[in-house]
């Protein structure tokens, strides 16, 4: 890898629904890459935390990473981690995830606007784009209040898919406003703002939208970046680091952040 300093903070496994790979292959990878520090951050899909086993593979996940983390000898700083999605559709459940927990970070996320589906399966939504683009910027802050993860994932989430799932392109200018709200509300509850590199289903042209909107963030204030694969498997664990932080660079961070006891830790790039 170009930089020395490489971490991610962004993975998931079995514990996933998405995911059939064993947590220990995703480890020995994160080794054979050198990286610094390695988060594993299954899936909490909030609003079916109770009703599809997500608690119960939270404890599985979370039972996991404690045995690991206790006897892990190796070379890369394990983090504890938990992607809560979707928290203020039920924020009893995103609680429940995290009482007695000592997660070292915890992201937050919307993969679906309260009652519909996954942005995934946005082909069998009834909405037009621009209303539910709305939506989705209006419950992202609705999820600042709460207060209770560390990192807001892949802002620009939807992209993945409603290009190739409906042939419109996203003009991000278009929601300019509700973006800027998001970022000013990210710095005020000092939430770090992560780079997400899993580009296999986005179809953009020109700048890609992060790079705006993460000029605009530092612009603002914002310091607080975590960057992650969004990795489902071994292949694609560390992909696109280098490239994060070339793009962190060039705008001007000198550092990136992880987090270790829910503290923020900066990295410097390099």
């Amino acid at each position: 890898m170009q930089y020395k300093n490489i971490s991610d903070l962004h993975t998931h496994c079995e514990f996933s629904f998405d995911s059939s790979e064993a947590p220990i292959n995703m480890l020995k990878r994160a080794e054979e890459l050198g990286l610094k520090y390695y988060a594993l951050t299954d899936h909490c899909e909030c609003h079916v935390y109770f009703q599809d086993g997500t608690d119960k593979e939270m404890e599985r996940a979370y039972k996991w990473m404690s045995e690991t983390k206790r006897d892990y000898k190796g070379p890369v700083k394990f983090l504890k981690g938990i992607e809560l999605g979707q928290p203020s559709q039920d924020i009893k459940a995103a609680m429940h995830a995290l009482n007695g927990r000592d997660y070292d970070i915890v992201l937050g996320s919307l993969h679906n606007i309260k009652g519909e589906e996954d942005f995934f399966f946005w082909h069998r939504m009834t909405m037009d784009v621009d209303y539910g683009l709305d939506r989705y910027f209006r419950e992202i802050l609705e999820m600042l209040e709460f207060k209770i993860f560390d990192a807001l994932t892949h802002l620009t989430y939807p992209a993945r898919y409603i290009y190739c799932e409906c042939g419109e392109d996203i003009n991000y200018k278009r929601y300019i406003n509700q973006v800027e709200e998001v970022l000013k509300k990210l710095i005020k509850n000092g939430i770090a703002l992560e780079v997400n590199m899993k580009r296999d289903f986005i179809k953009l042209h020109d700048i890609e939208p992060d790079i705006e909107i993460f000029k605009m963030y530092r612009a603002l204030g914002g310091k607080l970046v975590t960057i992650g694969s969004d990795a489902h498997d071994t292949a694609f664990l560390g992909h696109g680091m280098n490239e994060a932080l070339s793009m962190l660079k060039g705008i001007g961070f000198d550092s990136y952040t992880v987090f270790e006891k829910r503290k923020p830790i900066e990295i410097a790039i390099e």
